[in-house]
């Protein structure tokens, strides 16, 4: 989880938010370690879009992804249309929540596209996984915007989230329960530093 998982719903990913002029998408944070060797041929970064499609809000994170594995956020966005309350009263996303969804992805992926991603990954949770009309709603967002979203599994989501654990935090002692209260869901997980025990 943008998976690329506020939580998901509403927490951070990541601390520090830069906001993206419609010319300059600079990094947060600028390393000099590829500059400080010039013989070392670069291997070129990326800039990569998550999309998290949850149950409370719609979460853009663009980031500055480097082959070491580090990265530097860019932009943060953040629209709230709790589709989660919609599909818990209704059954399914309505007309108006849909055209929401809709206008906040074409918007998401104009700013990604101004910040030069290489790249958008969109992945939906609990709302778009319980509407009865969720899969058709996937398919217009494709059909209408050029976005492709897949809808994870709640087993995917979990592991997901303790992989976001496991990176922000050192485990120990081990192994740790974690858990997860979502917009629509609550992920249960159970795993030490070498991986995922349980879900």
């Amino acid at each position: 989880r943008p998976g690329p998982r506020r939580r998901r719903d509403d927490r951070d990913l990541v601390g520090g938010v830069m906001c993206c002029s419609d010319t300059d998408c600079s990094p947060l944070v600028q390393s000099n370690d590829r500059e400080s060797h010039p013989s070392v041929p670069s291997v070129r970064s990326m800039r990569i879009a998550a999309l998290d499609m949850g149950s409370n809000s719609l979460h853009l994170l663009v980031v500055e992804a480097h082959p070491d594995g580090t990265f530097e956020p860019l932009v943060q966005e953040k629209e709230m249309l709790r589709l989660g309350d919609v599909v818990s009263r209704m059954g399914r996303l309505t007309d108006e929540s849909v055209d929401a969804v809709l206008a906040t992805v074409r918007r998401f992926r104009t700013l990604a596209s101004t910040c030069g991603a290489d790249e958008m990954v969109v992945m939906a949770t609990a709302a778009m996984r319980e509407a009865d009309n969720g899969a058709s709603v996937v398919d217009r967002i494709e059909a209408e915007t050029g976005v492709r979203v897949e809808v994870i599994s709640g087993k995917d989501e979990a592991r997901l989230i303790f992989g976001a654990v496991r990176a922000s935090v050192m485990i120990n002692p081990s192994p740790a329960l974690c858990l997860d209260l979502g917009g629509g869901s609550l992920e249960i997980t159970v795993g030490d530093a070498a991986g995922l025990l349980w879900s």
